[in-house]
């Protein structure tokens, strides 16, 4: 129907308005419009159908940019964490290195006291 103005016509094209009675002409436009509502259900159903295929469509391309965008999302995060990660263990190596350079020097000078602490004294 969309919106079209139909002028409703009377079946029996043969007999001249004047001489079908008032009845018949209410159950021909009654028909009429049963026609015409039925062909409009249908319509509508096939709308509806279409609008639904739409919305389906619609809802899975939604849900595919939402999964693309949470792993971008995920793997920005992961190599942010993988960069920090590297950053603290290089620090961490940089200062056992730098303990290992002031330490080492001082190695035999500990052991010895460590000795003289924990070793029984000779009697004096």
């Amino acid at each position: 129907m969309r919106g079209e103005s139909e002028v409703i016509t009377l079946q029996s094209e043969g007999t001249r308005p004047e001489t079908v009675s008032p009845l018949a002409i209410i159950h021909q436009k009654e028909t009429e419009l049963q026609r015409r509502l039925e062909a409009a259900r249908r319509q509508a159903e096939v709308d509806l159908q279409a609008a639904r295929q739409e919305a389906r469509q619609r809802i899975a391309q939604a849900e595919e940019a939402g999964r693309a965008e949470a792993k971008a999302l995920f793997e920005q995060g992961l190599a942010a964490t993988q960069q920090e990660i590297e950053a603290i263990l290089t620090a961490a190596q940089t200062e056992a290195a730098t303990l290992q350079q002031r330490v080492t020097p001082h190695l035999d000078d500990a052991a010895a006291q460590i000795a003289r602490l924990v070793l029984p004294c000779p009697a004096a």
